[in-house]
């Protein structure tokens, strides 16, 4: 990012330079600077953009489930990091998989398949509800 706030400095200090010139092809090279500056100004607000989305992670979800099962959950990227609040706070991560229908969360002898406020937890399937 640095780099990028430098070149756009270098890159604004130039056009200033030669916007101070009175020939048609020093006011051209300045439209072009301010151009160019303008697009890298562009990238880089994406760039982040895209850098922060992919760092986004949920506040922790608690799932009741129907056998007594309680879960603290915590989406982010493609994984659900799982606190099986009633097993002594076990810490499992599964990764996101594909699912016909809601969201599907795997990882060897564990599930969690969510769809909207509801979810399934285990090999058992059992019957989660959010809150």
């Amino acid at each position: 990012m640095r780099k990028i706030a430098t070149a756009v400095a270098l890159m604004t200090l130039t056009a200033a330079s030669l916007s101070a010139c009175s020939k048609p092809e020093a006011q051209q090279a300045v439209e072009e600077v301010q151009e160019t500056t303008s697009e890298i100004a562009t990238d880089a607000k994406d760039a982040m953009s895209s850098a922060a989305a992919d760092f986004a992670v949920s506040d922790p979800i608690s799932y009741t489930c129907a056998l007594g099962t309680k879960l603290s959950v915590v989406f982010s990227n493609d994984k659900a990091d799982v606190t099986v609040l009633s097993d002594n706070n076990r810490k499992l991560t599964l990764l996101k998989t594909t699912a016909g229908d809601g969201t599907l969360y795997q990882t060897e002898g564990y599930s969690l398949h969510t769809k909207g406020n509801d979810a399934t937890w285990g090999s058992a399937d059992e019957a989660c509800t959010k809150g």
